[in-house]
Order: structure tokens, then sequence, then C-alpha cells
């Protein structure tokens, strides 16, 4: 009898998204080559490729904002359209489950205009973290929580408060 209520406490755990079957090593490593693409994608510009990597209803959070798909490409570009040398360097990743961590660092030089600010030539580095978590084989939603306003503060890109 124990058997059974055990049986039916995990079947109705999965049913309601609470509990993921354990992945496989072999399922991790897919899952940390995903992420890896992803920034692979995003270092290279090519927005056309997030869209293999990331579901539909993908959502990126941060402590001040959520997007979209779409306004994440519009946020990338505009990143790079004002460092076109910008880079984030995955410096370590952790895969449990469904979810990989990421620890990053990105570097750029402000070359042309950011954010209405114009170039100044100086260089950024920011540092920073992102949960991701994937279904079937595509990133779902990002967690990030980085370090980046202190670097737009200094081009001028934010105020003393965050305000962009």
């Amino acid at each position: 009898m124990k058997g059974l209520v055990l049986l039916l406490v995990v079947v109705c755990a999965a049913c309601a998204g609470g509990w993921q079957a354990p992945s496989t090593s072999a399922g991790v490593d897919a899952h940390k080559e995903v992420v890896r693409r992803f920034y692979e994608a995003y270092n290279q510009g090519n927005w056309d490729a997030l869209d293999a990597l990331v579901a539909p209803g993908y959502v990126h959070r941060t402590p001040s904002t959520e997007v979209d798909l779409a306004a994440f490409k519009q946020a990338g570009g505009s990143v790079r359209a004002g460092m076109p040398d910008y880079r984030i360097t995955v410096e370590e990743i952790i895969a449990d489950g469904n979810r990989v961590a990421v620890r990053l660092t990105g570097r750029g030089t402000h070359r042309g205009s950011f954010y209405g600010e114009p170039a100044t030539g100086r260089s950024v580095v920011s540092h920073g973290m992102v949960i991701h978590r994937l279904e079937h084989g595509r990133i779902v939603k990002g967690w990030e929580l980085s370090d980046m306003h202190p670097s737009f503060q200094e081009l001028g890109a934010v105020g003393e408060r965050g305000e962009l």
C-alpha cells in the first residue's frame, strides 16, 4: 500500500510540473552544449541562430526586466552597435537536470552610439550569472544577475539610480 501511495504522489507531482525525471549524463551534457551555442550565437551577432536554441515563449528575466526573445535580440543588437567587439566569455558552466548555470564575463569597447551616448573609446568589463531552464533541448527561461550597471554608468548610458 505504501508503494502505491508513493507512486501516486510521484505521478501527481509529475503531472503538476513539479518533478522531472533525472537527466542522464548525456542529457546534461547536451543541455550545456545548447547554452554554449547560445552564447556563441550572441557573440557572433547571429540572432537567427537563437531561434533554434530557444523555445517559443522564451522569457529572459533580470531583477528589473522581463523580455521575450525579440526584445532580447534587440537589446543584444543595441549592445553590439555601441560595442562591436563586445563578447561574453563563459567562465564556468554547471548543469543539473534541466537547468544550466553559467558564470559570465562580458568585455567590450564603447565605439559607437550606446543608448544615445556617443562613443567614448572606454573599455568595459561586466560579470554575471544566468540560470537557464531547458525543455526538449531548447532554452525556455533565463534568470540573470549581472553587474553591468557600473559599466553602463561609466559610459553615461544610465543615471545614478540605474535609469536608461
